[in-house]
């Protein structure tokens, strides 16, 4: 069933219909939105993860980036037409609406970022608020967290500083973290509510994990396409996304 809601098509009551159904009645590439604490191998699972299934990997210093320049693309060649975009745009937007989330500026040039990401293409989006802005019908949602104690020692292992200043430094980064999505999102990052799949990665380990979400994600979306997607985003913005870090 598909039907009309503020303007554009959410699928409805069929088990795993996906939410949204763009002008051409096609559904947007399915993505994998995680969130992690620091110290938790979060980097390391998203990477393994994207090797397997041959997919990109856009994480918070890409995401600011496409964020900072998706506006100065006034030519931008889209793969989907702009009426589509648009329209996954206000997708999103309702999205947030529903959870209660007011967009600031930051909010709504993020909105713009995981739009030209998502729409070209199935990609997996790390931090910076993604679990928040993409709905579960479209991707697996995904918590990567551990003790402290485990976050500290990885921290002191791979930044060789004393465990006193790793946890330090993990605490300031905890802090800093849960004001930024409260801020922003008037939302606690850690309720599990937000996700599909919450992995404690001190108990499954790197290999563990990433075998746990890639599981999930086919079950999830049993008999769709996921994996070997071509992301077309357009090669200016790429380019900014992969010297921002991974992609």
């Amino acid at each position: 069933m598909v039907k009309e809601v503020e303007g554009h098509r959410v699928r409805g009551g069929v088990p795993g219909a996906r939410g949204f159904a763009g002008v051409d009645g096609k559904a947007p590439p399915i993505v994998v939105a995680i969130a992690h604490q620091m110290g938790c191998h979060g980097e390391q699972i998203s990477n393994q993860v994207a090797g397997e299934l041959g997919l990109p990997v856009f994480d918070r210093r890409a995401l600011q980036s496409v964020a900072e320049r998706v506006d100065l693309q006034t030519e931008v060649v889209w793969s989907a037409s702009e009426q589509s975009r648009r329209r996954l745009e206000q997708y999103l937007a309702s999205h947030l609406r529903v959870k209660g989330v007011r967009p600031d500026e930051t909010v709504r040039q993020l909105v713009k970022a995981v739009v030209a990401l998502w729409h070209n293409g199935p990609c997996i989006l790390v931090g910076h608020g993604c679990v928040h802005l993409v709905p579960k019908a479209d991707a697996l949602i995904v918590h990567l967290m551990a003790s402290e104690e485990f976050r500290v020692q990885a921290i002191v292992d791979r930044m060789a500083v004393s465990f006193e200043e790793a946890r330090q430094v993990v605490q300031r980064m905890d802090e800093e973290r849960n004001v930024f999505h409260e801020q922003h999102f008037a939302l606690h990052v850690d309720d599990p509510q937000h996700y599909d799949l919450t992995l404690d990665t001190a108990s499954l380990n790197i290999d563990g994990c990433a075998a746990v979400i890639i599981a999930a994600l086919r079950a999830k979306f049993r008999g769709q396409e996921i994996c070997k997607g071509q992301h077309e985003l357009p090669k200016d913005l790429r380019r900014s996304a992969l010297d921002s870090g991974r992609g």
